[in-house]
């Protein structure tokens, strides 16, 4: 606590004694900010041709809102039978996982994913994805006789 304390009080220092300064720009694009409440982790994965980016952990009350996008990267349509994924702290100690199911993805087609979880889990760092995939079957009409 006191390490903290200490901290604070050297950033406050440091901010008092640069704040007249110009502030520093930069050509590159900006990054917008992550809000107090939600938490982006994660770096982009494929996971057997299955592509998993744009991670947001958002926290309301005590639900947090997961929401990430699902590419399929494969040249054929797929079917996710199971989709699972697992969170981590900074620590790599296990905090939550889950399991879904049940979307078919055409070949370069995204899925929106979201799920709402009745924990907080946006302390996690990072994310593993682990999925099932089935080949998708030709439509079997029925035959008239």
């Amino acid at each position: 606590m006191k390490k903290l304390l200490g901290l604070m009080l050297l950033l406050l220092l440091l901010t008092a004694c640069i704040g007249g300064n110009d502030p520093v720009t930069s050509d590159g694009p900006e990054t917008p900010p992550i809000q107090e409440d939600s938490n982006a982790i994660g770096a982009t994965q494929v996971v057997d041709g299955i592509e998993f980016s744009k991670m947001v952990l958002k926290l309301e009350g005590e639900t947090t809102t997961v929401t990430f996008t699902v590419r399929n990267t494969k040249s054929e349509a797929v079917f996710l039978s199971i989709l699972g994924y697992e969170f981590f702290n900074e620590d790599e100690a296990f905090i939550f996982s889950t399991q879904v199911g049940g979307q078919e993805l055409a070949a370069g087609e995204s899925w929106e994913y979201s799920n709402e979880i009745g924990v907080d889990i946006t302390h996690a760092a990072t994310v593993k994805f682990e999925v099932t995939l089935e080949p998708v079957q030709a439509a079997t009409l029925p035959v008239e006789e």
